[in-house]
């Protein structure tokens, strides 16, 4: 495939006197998405497949319209919409940090009672394996005695890894939005996911 420079010039800086690129393509990426049905919680969810290549604005933007494909089969089907309600994920945020017992913290972003926002990183490059356990984090959860609204959670588990992808708006009870977006990933079968969305079930 050739890119002529009137195509890219305005993303890609390129030494004067190319005029184009040749691209190369090792083969048509292939996405799955799917609605999932948990028998024990008897919840539906819907999963978008990220295979690494979207970014969350594209994400949303292909999860929007799976919805309104499927709400529309089965409206012309059944006379009724299937995907209304949604599931809010935000006060598990807190529980799962707070049950030491549950997977490993990789990832938090939490507001301070002073209003600052803090994203604090489990480091590659510690001694710590979870992120409760770290040093400067534990330090400064000491400093503000453990009072803090957390609304983001990134963790890890034998059976793969999930993200809750709250924002700082959603900590205000009045109107805010429900945290129903996370990320899946290191999960190879449905087993996996069954156990991840249990562990998200029970917090």
């Amino acid at each position: 495939m050739i890119l002529e420079l009137d195509a890219i010039k305005e993303h890609y800086c390129i030494e004067e006197g190319f005029d184009r690129i040749i691209a190369l393509t090792k083969g048509k990426k292939v996405f799955l998405n799917a609605l999932r049905f948990e028998r024990n919680s008897k919840k539906l969810y819907v999963l978008i497949d990220k295979a690494s290549e979207l970014g969350l604005t594209n994400l949303r933007t292909v999860k929007q319209q799976f919805i309104h494909n499927i709400n529309s089969l089965f409206e012309e089907k059944f006379g009724k919409l299937v995907l209304t309600e949604k599931i809010d994920f935000f006060n598990k945020v807190e529980t799962l940090y707070d049950d030491d017992s549950l997977g490993v913290v990789k990832e938090l972003k939490f507001l301070c009672p002073s209003g600052t926002i803090r994203y604090e990183k489990l480091a590659l490059k510690t001694h710590s394996h979870d992120l409760r356990d770290e040093g400067y984090h534990k330090a400064g959860m000491e400093e503000i005695s453990y009072i803090f609204d957390p609304f983001y959670i990134s963790m890890s588990f034998d059976h793969g890894e999930f993200s809750l992808l709250g924002k700082r708006a959603m900590i205000n009870a009045s109107g805010r939005k429900a945290l129903t977006e996370g990320i899946l990933t290191r999960s190879y079968s449905c087993g996996d996911y069954s156990r991840l969305l249990t562990v998200l079930e029970d917090a």
